[in-house]
């Protein structure tokens, strides 16, 4: 994924991607990632003129992901509470 970055905000302009896909308003991908509404349509420019490469770059990221979770498992206690971190801050962006 390191080839997609531009100024390390790699880890915000995927998901403006895959909400892209999904229907997502640009608008809406302005309040979720806490980016600028030139940053989201930057991603989407990049994303439909480099489609294959990302597409194939975040599956090699998932799929590395599911081994390492296949190989580390969280223990549930864990996972409820992280679980419970994220809806409430998600309560708070929604606000």
């Amino acid at each position: 994924m390191a080839a997609f970055t531009s100024g390390g905000h790699e880890s915000r302009w995927i998901p403006s991607f895959t909400s892209f896909e999904t229907g997502c308003q640009p608008r809406a991908s302005v309040k979720r990632f806490r980016l600028s509404l030139e940053q989201v349509y930057g991603a989407i420019a990049f994303y439909l003129g480099h489609e294959v490469q990302v597409t194939a770059s975040m599956q090699n990221a998932d799929r590395a992901w599911s081994e390492f979770d296949a190989t580390h498992p969280v223990p549930d206690s864990i996972r409820e509470r992280l679980r419970e971190a994220r809806n409430g801050l998600n309560m708070r962006r929604e606000r």
